[in-house]
Protein backbone atom coordinates (compact mmCIF):
# COMPACT_ATOMS: atom_id res chain seq x y z
CA UNK A 1 0.00 0.00 0.00
CA UNK A 2 1.60 3.26 -1.39
CA UNK A 3 0.57 6.98 -0.44
CA UNK A 4 -1.42 7.11 -3.27
CA UNK A 5 -3.80 4.25 -1.74
CA UNK A 6 -4.05 5.58 1.75
CA UNK A 7 -5.39 8.80 0.19
CA UNK A 8 -8.59 6.96 -1.10
CA UNK A 9 -9.32 5.59 2.64
CA UNK A 10 -11.86 6.87 5.13
CA UNK A 11 -11.24 8.59 7.76
CA UNK A 12 -12.85 6.01 9.58
CA UNK A 13 -11.08 2.83 7.70
CA UNK A 14 -7.33 4.76 8.40
CA UNK A 15 -8.55 4.99 12.09
CA UNK A 16 -9.16 1.20 11.75
CA UNK A 17 -5.62 0.52 9.97
CA UNK A 18 -3.98 2.67 12.66
CA UNK A 19 -5.41 0.58 15.71
CA UNK A 20 -4.23 -2.64 13.92
CA UNK A 21 -0.80 -1.09 13.30
CA UNK A 22 -0.21 0.41 16.95
CA UNK A 23 -1.59 -3.47 18.31
CA UNK A 24 0.80 -5.62 16.17
CA UNK A 25 3.75 -3.37 16.95
CA UNK A 26 2.91 -3.94 20.27
CA UNK A 27 2.62 -7.21 20.08
CA UNK A 28 5.97 -7.38 18.14
CA UNK A 29 7.86 -5.07 20.81
CA UNK A 30 6.48 -7.36 23.68
CA UNK A 31 7.20 -10.48 21.87
CA UNK A 32 10.97 -9.31 21.03
CA UNK A 33 11.28 -8.43 24.53
CA UNK A 34 9.92 -11.77 26.19
CA UNK A 35 12.43 -13.84 23.75
CA UNK A 36 15.66 -11.58 24.59
CA UNK A 37 14.96 -12.04 28.16
CA UNK A 38 14.42 -15.36 27.23
CA UNK A 39 17.96 -15.78 25.92
CA UNK A 40 19.83 -13.69 28.37
CA UNK A 41 18.03 -16.15 30.94
CA UNK A 42 19.89 -19.25 28.97
CA UNK A 43 23.67 -17.16 29.18
CA UNK A 44 26.30 -18.51 31.40
CA UNK A 45 27.33 -15.38 33.57
CA UNK A 46 29.38 -17.12 35.91
CA UNK A 47 31.58 -20.76 36.01
CA UNK A 48 33.16 -22.54 38.82
CA UNK A 49 34.68 -25.69 39.09
CA UNK A 50 34.34 -27.60 42.80
CA UNK A 51 35.58 -31.58 44.20
CA UNK A 52 33.04 -32.65 45.63
CA UNK A 53 32.61 -36.09 47.77
CA UNK A 54 29.33 -38.27 47.30
CA UNK A 55 27.07 -41.39 48.52
CA UNK A 56 25.86 -43.52 46.48
CA UNK A 57 22.54 -44.20 48.66
CA UNK A 58 23.25 -48.02 49.60
CA UNK A 59 22.72 -48.47 52.73
CA UNK A 60 25.48 -51.28 53.27
CA UNK A 61 28.08 -49.04 51.76
CA UNK A 62 31.22 -47.27 53.63
CA UNK A 63 29.59 -43.78 52.24
CA UNK A 64 26.35 -44.39 54.07
CA UNK A 65 27.86 -44.67 57.74
CA UNK A 66 29.32 -41.00 57.70
CA UNK A 67 32.59 -41.42 55.66
CA UNK A 68 33.84 -38.91 53.30
CA UNK A 69 32.03 -40.79 51.09
CA UNK A 70 33.01 -41.54 47.53
CA UNK A 71 35.30 -39.29 45.22
CA UNK A 72 36.81 -36.32 44.79
CA UNK A 73 34.80 -35.66 41.62
CA UNK A 74 34.94 -32.54 39.82
CA UNK A 75 31.50 -30.45 39.02
CA UNK A 76 31.03 -27.37 37.17
CA UNK A 77 28.49 -24.61 38.50
CA UNK A 78 27.41 -22.44 35.80
CA UNK A 79 25.17 -19.20 37.08
CA UNK A 80 22.85 -18.70 34.15
CA UNK A 81 20.96 -14.74 33.82
CA UNK A 82 18.15 -15.92 35.44
CA UNK A 83 19.82 -16.80 38.52
CA UNK A 84 19.72 -20.57 38.04
CA UNK A 85 23.04 -23.08 39.02
CA UNK A 86 23.40 -25.71 36.47
CA UNK A 87 25.49 -28.75 38.05
CA UNK A 88 27.23 -30.73 36.08
CA UNK A 89 29.68 -33.83 36.12
CA UNK A 90 33.01 -32.82 35.65
CA UNK A 91 35.10 -36.36 36.02
CA UNK A 92 37.83 -37.34 38.61
CA UNK A 93 40.25 -35.56 36.41
CA UNK A 94 41.22 -31.79 36.93
CA UNK A 95 38.71 -29.99 33.93
CA UNK A 96 40.64 -28.05 31.97
CA UNK A 97 39.82 -24.52 33.17
CA UNK A 98 39.46 -25.37 36.87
Amino acid sequence: MNAKDLRRLSTSALERLRDAIESELLDRVSREAREQEERDARTVVAVRYVQEHIRCGKPSCHCATGSAGHGPYWYRYETMGSGKVRKRYEGKQKPKGA
